[in-house]
């Protein structure tokens, strides 16, 4: 049975007659709702299939879109063997990678678990002074938030994945994580956890946005500008649908 990401890989092909080595690769761990992955970690769908997919056909270029693990798609983005991927932007990925505008929000929250939530409403980080927080390994988070975790003395445990640092939180490992809001939430809408005990604070811990991130080592670097100004016209005609 083809796969979505074969189906998408042959459509444009079709539609602009250039062969596989034309194709830009695309690659990122599961990231709902943005890149959603099915049972034998194929990509399956994700609302990527409303932006960066449309772009890609409308600019005639192939793409290949797998899923790998974290760290394995920012270690071959660095290479250049990975053409792109979906990221926050930070000064370690800027060395290496070239980003598009903004095509998604990503404001990162405090999630806790039940009515368990001692610092009260979150104001800034100095309130987490001592406490458990779950953070994901190789995930970008803003440099001062870093700077924040020595200076108060957070005590920030790193874990695989969101899912396992929710289901860290639902045991009591952890007293909050820190997440995209989107994310985490669909995850645990998608578990069998009851989602009315997991709560979130309204306060960002920081805003964020999610970029088409390009190798400065890939051959399609120069997309960027020609895949801004397909994005600005995608949200333009989105805007003046009825």
């Amino acid at each position: 049975m083809k796969t979505l990401t074969l189906n998408v890989l042959l459509l444009l092909c079709t539609l602009s007659g250039l062969t596989f080595a034309d194709t830009f690769e695309f690659k990122s761990d599961p990231y709902p709702p943005y890149i959603i992955a099915d049972q034998y970690n194929n990509f399956s769908g994700g609302t990527i299939r409303g932006t960066i997919i449309p772009i890609f056909q409308a600019l005639l270029t192939p793409i290949n879109i797998q899923i790998k693990p974290w760290p394995k798609v920012i270690d071959t983005m660095i290479s250049g063997e990975t053409d792109g991927t979906l990221a926050m932007k930070d000064a370690f990925r800027s060395k290496y990678m070239i980003f598009s505008d903004p095509v998604y929000d990503a404001d990162q929250v405090l999630f806790y678990y039940k009515n368990y939530n001692p610092i009260g409403s979150y104001k800034d980080n100095s309130q987490l002074s001592n406490y458990k927080i779950g953070l994901v390994k190789g995930y970008s988070y803003k440099t001062q938030f870093y700077k924040d975790i020595f200076k108060f003395r957070i005590d920030a445990r790193f874990a695989n994945s969101d899912q396992e640092n929710i289901e860290k939180l639902q045991k009591g490992k952890l007293d909050y994580l820190v997440g995209n809001k989107d994310v985490i939430m669909y995850l645990i809408n998608q578990s069998n956890f009851d989602n009315k005990n997991f709560k979130y604070q309204k306060k960002p811990i920081f805003k964020d946005y999610l970029y088409l991130a390009v190798s400065k080592k890939s051959n399609f670097r120069d997309i960027i500008p020609k895949f801004n100004q397909k994005l600005k016209e995608l949200r333009k005609k989105a805007s003046s649908s009825p």
